[in-house]
C-alpha cells in the first residue's frame, strides 16, 4: 500500500566552487608556467589548461609573444652607413658584423646586432628577372635619376652631419658637467689635468674662478 504523494531518498553531492583571478608566467625556453601557488605540476603554457594536485583548476590564454625569445619593443626609423645603423633621432645606434647573425624567432628572421638586439630590417625587393628588358634611358627619365639621386645624397649628408653635432654637444655637455664636479672637488686635479703639469696648485675662488700657483 502507498501513500499519495511518496517518496524516496536519494543521496546528492554539491560542491562550492571559488573564481578569481590569479597571474601565469612563462618566457621562452620555458615549456612549464609559474604561479603563485607554487607547484604547477608540470603544466604546459601551451595548453591553456591546467588541474593542479588539490583538483584547482587554472585556465588562461596563451599567448603568442610570450614564447618568443624577442619581445618587440618599438620601431624606429633610421639610415644604415656602412654596417652601423642610426635612428633618426639620434638615440639608437646599432652595429652589425659581416655576415650577420640571424635567428628564426615567432615567424620572423631577426638580425642580430653586436649590442644584442634583435631586428626586422626593411629592404628594397629585387628587380624581377620576368620584367621585359629595357630601352634606353631619355633625357627625362636621366633628369628625374640624377635629381632622386642627389636628394639621396643631400639627406644623406644632412643625416650624418645632424648626428655628428647631437654627439658633440652631447659629449660637450658631459665634459661641461664632470669639469664642474671636479671643480668643485678637486681643483687641484682639474687644474694639473688643464695645464698637462703635475706641478701646479689651484684653489676655487667664487663660483667660476680658479687660482692656479705653480709649485
Amino acid at each position: 500500500m502507498w501513500f499519495i504523494g511518496s517518496f524516496w531518498w536519494t543521496e546528492v553531492k554539491s560542491e562550492n566552487c571559488l573564481l578569481f583571478s590569479v597571474q601565469i608566467n612563462s618566457h621562452w625556453g620555458e615549456e612549464g608556467i609559474g604561479t603563485s601557488f607554487g607547484e604547477s605540476n608540470n603544466c604546459s603554457y601551451s595548453k591553456g589548461l591546467c588541474v593542479l594536485s588539490d583538483n584547482t583548476v587554472l585556465k588562461w590564454e596563451p599567448t603568442k609573444d610570450r614564447m618568443c625569445r624577442y619581445i618587440k619593443i618599438g620601431t624606429w626609423e633610421g639610415k644604415f652607413l656602412d654596417n652601423t645603423w642610426l635612428s633618426d633621432d639620434a638615440q639608437l645606434a646599432l652595429h652589425f658584423a659581416k655576415p650577420t647573425p640571424k635567428f628564426w624567432d615567432c615567424s620572423n628572421i631577426l638580425e642580430i646586432s653586436e649590442q644584442g638586439l634583435a631586428t626586422v630590417t626593411r629592404r628594397r625587393s629585387k628587380r624581377s628577372h620576368s620584367n621585359p628588358k629595357l630601352s634606353l634611358v631619355t633625357s627625362p627619365e636621366m633628369a628625374a635619376k640624377l635629381t632622386y639621386l642627389d636628394k639621396e645624397m643631400a639627406d644623406t649628408l644632412t643625416f650624418t652631419f645632424t648626428h655628428s653635432l647631437k654627439t658633440f654637444c652631447q659629449n660637450l655637455d658631459l665634459v661641461k658637467k664632470w669639469a664642474l664636479a671636479a671643480y668643485l672637488s678637486n681643483p687641484t686635479g682639474l687644474a694639473r689635468m688643464i695645464f698637462e703639469n703635475d706641478y701646479v696648485t689651484a684653489k676655487r675662488e667664487g663660483s667660476s674662478l680658479l687660482r692656479v700657483w705653480p709649485c
